[in-house]
């Protein structure tokens, strides 16, 4: 049997007759519609089909997925990563033409497409009505949006992020490189500090076990439901005001919240010479403070992989001497990569079975 990357075909069929007025323009199927995929044949009159990947938007790690994906071989275009410099860059229409559409991972931010690479913006909702029933949509946390574009447009939206093997692939590297930001933002050594690890999900866990290992005391806080079985000699959890008096190194791993984490209030009760990684959201940060806190020496150094915007960074803050600083690429070694491409090319070739 020909490669399913190369031979992907479907259609899609309903339990109730067709009805020709219930379809929107390029067959959209609309609102109210009980159409559900059934996968046929690998190819049509003995024709196999090569469907192009289409890479629409995200951050450096998809100019990486991109990059490895052409070495591999597969027919990959992208749109929305000109920033990056990402390779067979083509126009929005070129784009959405393609049989397999690759979303940012989060597919959106504020109801737009996640873009921080170009200047363009692309309301979600304006985005779904351009797309074919017959076209596979692969998103980054989709949560609640996969039901949406289903029910009102009647597209597919598989999330390649809801994979362990995907989650795995993303937060051992940025872990990794959490605490390398963290070295490379102070000349003192991490062993036997205190690194106080806020949001202990994949990858605040992945941290805390890999600072242990460094010799770290690791403690956390976690506003939803506590992790069983981490709590030990050199790991425990505790109230965040006595985490931020005590902690020499500060490593951000929660979703990003309405307030800021580290702000004007929570740095005056951080221990005087902190050295704060933030690894998760831009918005984690109140980047005017945290500058002041460079200044005036309160924070000794800081390591930022993300940034309110990613379009137009703080470059004050960017470019201050004791800030170490990526563009948002925690999670973007060759390695991790290779896997995340895997996973996705596996995800097409099931679901063309």
């Amino acid at each position: 049997m020909p490669e399913a990357w190369w031979c992907l075909s479907w259609i899609w069929t309903t339990s109730k007759n067709f009805d020709p007025e219930r379809s929107g323009p390029g067959g959209t199927i609309l609102r109210g519609s009980s159409f559900l995929p059934r996968r046929i044949d690998w190819c049509r009159g003995g024709m196999c089909m090569k469907p192009i990947l289409s890479i629409l938007g995200g951050d450096m790690r998809q100019v990486y997925l991109a990059r490895l994906l052409l070495e591999d071989g597969k027919d990959v275009i992208t749109w929305g990563l000109e920033k990056g410099g990402a390779p067979k860059g083509v126009g929005l229409d070129q784009a959405l033409r393609a049989g397999v559409l690759l979303l940012p991972l989060p597919v959106c931010r504020g109801g737009r497409l996640n873009l921080p690479l170009t200047d363009t913006e692309l309301e979600a909702g304006r985005l779904w009505p351009r797309l074919r029933y017959d076209q596979l949509l692969l998103g980054g946390m989709t949560e609640e949006l996969s039901g949406r574009v289903m029910t009102d447009f009647g597209l597919t939206l598989l999330d390649y992020y809801d994979r362990e093997e995907t989650q795995i692939a993303n937060a051992v590297p940025t872990a990794e490189g959490a605490l390398q930001l963290a070295m490379e933002a102070t000349d003192r050594t991490i062993h036997g500090s205190r690194c106080l690890v806020i949001g202990y999900g994949r990858i605040g866990q992945m941290v805390g076990r890999k600072g242990q290992a460094l010799g770290m005391k690791v403690l956390s806080v976690v506003h939803r439901n506590k992790p069983e079985g981490c709590e030990c000699e050199t790991m425990r959890f505790v109230s965040m005001d006595e985490l931020l008096a005590q902690s020499d190194i500060i490593v951000l791993c929660a979703p990003g919240g309405g307030k800021a984490l580290v702000d004007a209030e929570s740095l005056p009760k951080m221990k005087d010479g902190v050295v704060i990684v933030n690894v998760s959201r831009g918005s984690n940060v109140d980047e005017g403070a945290l500058l002041e806190a460079l200044e005036s020496g309160k924070v000794r150094a800081a390591g930022l992989d993300v940034w309110m915007s990613e379009k137009d960074p703080n470059w004050a803050l960017a470019q201050h001497p004791a800030v170490s600083c990526t563009p948002h690429v925690g999670a973007g070694t060759k390695e991790a990569q290779k896997r995340i491409g895997a996973e996705i090319v596996d995800i097409i070739e099931s679901f063309g079975k």
